[in-house]
């Protein structure tokens, strides 16, 4: 039920609580974080959960460099309930709430990549194969310009010749008749 507040002179009324939100959570929904807010949440975030782990390492309750997956996670929630002093108890379960949700995030962020690849993936493959068909165009293109060239100057050497041929017969014409 939503906490009741007294204004002076009038009778009590009912206002929604605020939402509680996580420091990784971002408060602002108008735009998306820029790359580098995203690279600071990332820089913090990566710090809590090797704090975390730091802090169950230094308690006994983990050993040195073990990965925590979610059984052994679970696994020192129960350690912790039967065994932690009452001081070290809030702490201990806020550690391995940090951790489970660094896992969470891990999963789901390999997940989305999955995701996008697979999206991606064939519009990859047709791009490779519009490359491959631009590649073989262009080829052909070069191809026909060498012909086109060589045919050009192979008319060039002809016309010439026919010309130089054409021009001694004239001259030759030109003598017999004087």
């Amino acid at each position: 039920m939503p906490p009741a507040t007294v204004e002076p002179g009038g009778p009590a009324t009912s206002q929604p609580a605020q939402g509680r939100t996580r420091s990784s959570q971002t408060q602002n929904h108008d735009q998306l974080p820029s790359r580098e807010e995203l690279a600071k949440l990332n820089q913090d975030v990566m710090s809590s959960t090797k704090v975390a782990k730091e802090f169950l390492e230094r308690q006994g309750y983990t050993p040195t460099g073990a990965q925590g997956n979610r059984a052994s996670l679970s696994y020192t929630l129960l350690l912790l309930s039967h065994y932690a002093p009452p001081s070290v108890l809030p702490k201990g379960m806020q550690v391995v709430a940090t951790l489970l949700e660094q896992e969470a995030a891990n999963q789901c962020t390999e997940m989305v990549t999955a995701t996008v690849m697979s999206r991606l993936h064939p519009i990859l493959d047709k791009m490779e194969l519009a490359v491959e068909n631009i590649q073989g165009a262009t080829e052909g293109t070069w191809q026909a310009a060498d012909r086109l060239y060589s045919t050009c100057e192979e008319a060039r050497d002809e016309s010439m010749s026919a010309d130089m041929t054409a021009a001694v017969e004239g001259a030759v014409i030109i003598r017999s008749q004087s």
